[in-house]
């Protein structure tokens, strides 16, 4: 017993002592259940600082947001009048699929989104998730891992933690464990978190997307923004300098997407428009 405790002690030390760390994520998901077999993988990342508090973004839009950043104060890609050149506010920009972020802090969490050609910034408090612990372990990574289980946003799903990273954090909206969640899936196999990579960092984390502006929007009021999106995307459009030149296709091309976006995490609150 005691040297379970000295062993406990020494990691704990040894986490809090550092600022923070950087986990690195290999997120799997199906985007439309009548397509099962076709899966979407994207690398995100979770950053957590020395006061537990967390940043979770797909890693490409992080690298992206903070090339946009810089880009920002030389006025080279975003003329102040006149047409915006796509290709010119894209170049050389990382590819990625998922459209926000989720940042948790003092019992609060803040999602940045977008509902295309606007952006969106939805505070709340954290919602309870209730955790069911059991005996049951694995390795991963060199940690020692448990198993736990929730019902949460409208599904089952099974995490494995470490006690050995002291974080009551993880991917997404998740957190509430004795320690870090390095895997968590849906029962139904339609989406899979697990870790690949763990770093101690000194810096924290800087959210670089908030070069852009946010309309801050309660959560029932974005949900109602979804919906008429879904209805009509041409609507998006409208006080915007993009032009559609064949409106058609337009309509056609995204009512497609819509269709097939039909699996997000939580089933009432939609994040990935596109």
């Amino acid at each position: 017993m005691k040297k379970n405790i000295l062993v406990l002690f020494f990691f704990l030390a040894h986490f809090l002592s550092a600022q923070g760390i950087k986990v690195n994520y290999e997120f799997m998901y199906i985007k439309d259940t009548i397509d099962e077999k076709t899966i979407t993988t994207e690398g995100m990342l979770l950053q957590i600082n020395s006061v537990g508090d967390s940043y979770y973004i797909s890693h490409n839009k992080y690298k992206a947001d903070s090339m946009r950043f810089l880009r920002k104060n030389d006025k080279l890609v975003i003329p102040k009048s006149g047409p915006i050149i796509i290709a010119d506010l894209n170049k050389d920009i990382p590819v990625f699929q998922l459209q926000y972020s989720v940042e948790k802090k003092n019992g609060n969490y803040c999602v940045r989104t977008k509902i295309p050609m606007k952006n969106y910034l939805i505070t709340d408090e954290m919602e309870q998730i209730n955790w069911k612990i059991f005996d049951e372990s694995k390795q991963w990574l060199g940690y020692t891992l448990k198993k736990a289980t929730t019902t949460m946003y409208g599904k089952n799903w099974i995490a494995w933690f470490t006690e050995e990273i002291p974080y009551a954090e993880g991917p997404y909206k998740f957190k509430g464990l004795p320690g870090l969640i390095l895997e968590i899936e849906d029962d139904k196999k339609r989406f899979l978190f697990k870790a690949n990579e763990i770093k101690n960092t000194s810096a924290n984390y800087v959210v670089y997307e908030d070069y852009r502006d946010f309309i801050k929007i309660a959560k029932k009021d974005y949900q109602k923004l979804v919906k008429n999106y879904e209805e009509n995307p041409l609507s998006a459009m409208q006080d915007s300098r993009f032009s559609v030149p064949n409106e058609e296709e337009f309509l056609k091309r995204k009512q497609a997407g819509i269709l097939a976006n039909n699996n997000p995490i939580e089933n009432a609150f939609k994040l990935n428009l596109k």
